[in-house]
């Protein structure tokens, strides 16, 4: 007996584009972020490098991990393979713990100036 795959309806691959659109864009923060210079630090206001220096070194990894995650994540979800589930999930895991980790390590007193 054959097996009949249902075709797969145009919402999905219009979400799978604009989850990769959304993902670079994460990505493109994530490097900014980590690839700033001397100079160009020095160029920000005091209170934004105030947080920056603040900021963990682990924080950047679960960050790294969220944003390339969460892109290879929605490549595999464009593709209809089932360990995009896996990669999206790990994704939103390490997004959670960025922003709770942010918001408990940053001092108030840096982020707000």
């Amino acid at each position: 007996m054959a097996q009949f795959q249902k075709p797969v309806p145009a919402h999905l691959r219009i979400v799978g584009i604009l989850s990769i659109i959304w993902m670079v864009f994460g990505c493109l923060s994530y490097l900014y972020d980590v690839t700033l210079s001397p100079e160009q630090l020095a160029a920000l206001p005091a209170d934004q490098v105030a947080v920056m220096q603040a900021t963990p070194s682990w924080i950047y990894a679960l960050f790294a991990i969220a944003t390339w995650g969460g892109l290879i994540g929605a490549v595999l979800l464009f593709l209809k393979k089932r360990a995009a589930v896996l990669l999206l999930l790990i994704s939103w895991v390490a997004a959670l713990a960025q922003f709770g980790g942010r918001f408990l390590t940053v001092p108030k007193a840096a982020a707000t100036g």
